[in-house]
């Protein structure tokens, strides 16, 4: 790992920290942490292998885990995440109100053309 800005998908290898054990990210979900705190918390659900070619699946809190350092994970920058997920979001209310579709152009898009 090169840099804190990269995204781990299911299916990327992730350690378990007090083991050490390398396993594979299978599920991730958001939920309170426990029935008396309304705080959330991310599960990791992760495939370890457990010996003799044998694998389990274990969860646990995100806090239990780190990436791996030799993995070339994809980059994730959060800004631009959310810059599209806004647009996203413009262009599905727009279409709801009528506007044609080939007359929507995204914040990236009036760049390329500012620029031409």
């Amino acid at each position: 790992m090169k840099s804190s800005l990269i995204e781990i998908k299911i299916g990327n290898p992730i350690i378990e920290t007090s083991s050490g054990r390398v396993g594979t990210l299978k599920d991730i979900k958001l939920t309170p942490n426990g029935m008396t705190s309304p705080d959330l918390v991310v599960i990791l659900y992760v495939e370890m292998e457990t010996g003799n070619g044998k694998t389990s699946i274990m969860s646990a809190t995100s806090n239990r885990f780190r990436p791996l350092d030799s993995f070339e994970y994809e980059e994730f920058y959060p800004s631009v995440h959310m810059n599209r997920m806004i647009e996203k979001r413009e262009k599905e209310i727009a279409l709801s109100n009528g506007v044609a579709e080939n007359s929507l152009h995204t914040e990236s898009e009036e760049y390329k053309l500012s620029w031409s």
